[in-house]
């Protein structure tokens, strides 16, 4: 992985073998020397962000999730970790509007409503959880964690 160190993608690599490895010192330069040759890789943000939470450094993490977002304010992935920082930090109605913003942009990706739909369903919105499911079944109607889900709300409605 070393010998490929100018792409991004293979420090990424190296970044997750280290932090795989507990090697968190090691994991943040890859990440960080990622950042530095292409500050828009949007992996290396993400890998970041991650292991500053398992290093309990969320505030580092929020910032770095802050600064790709200020780079490209309509990546999703960016506005989905930022959404489940948030809700680890007990933001609920920021991580509402991060993780609406993440399903907005991509639309397509059953994993970023299923999650809005949990933080929603989280905060009580239970009939606006289910038409989030609703709607992401309708684009991905096989998904079986948008189905079970479905299953879960509509019995709660009905009670």
């Amino acid at each position: 992985m070393r010998f490929n160190a100018d792409e991004p993608a293979a420090l990424v690599n190296l970044g997750n073998f280290h932090a795989a490895r507990g090697e968190s010192a090691e994991a943040e330069q890859a990440y960080r020397e990622v950042l530095a040759i292409d500050p828009d890789w949007l992996p290396a943000y993400v890998n970041l962000a991650d292991l500053f939470r398992q290093t309990k450094r969320d505030r580092e993490g929020e910032a770095l999730l802050r600064e790709g977002l200020a780079r490209q304010p309509k990546a999703a992935i960016l506005h989905h970790s930022l959404g489940l920082l948030q809700v680890r930090q007990k933001h609920l109605p920021a991580a509402l509007d991060s993780l609406k913003r993440a399903m907005e942009l991509s639309p397509d990706d059953a994993r970023f409503s299923y999650i809005y739909a949990v933080a929603l369903h989280s905060a009580g919105h239970v009939r606006e959880a289910r038409d989030i499911v609703e709607a992401a079944l309708a684009r991905a109607p096989g998904d079986p964690l948008l189905n079970e889900l479905r299953s879960q709300l509509t019995k709660e409605i009905r009670m």
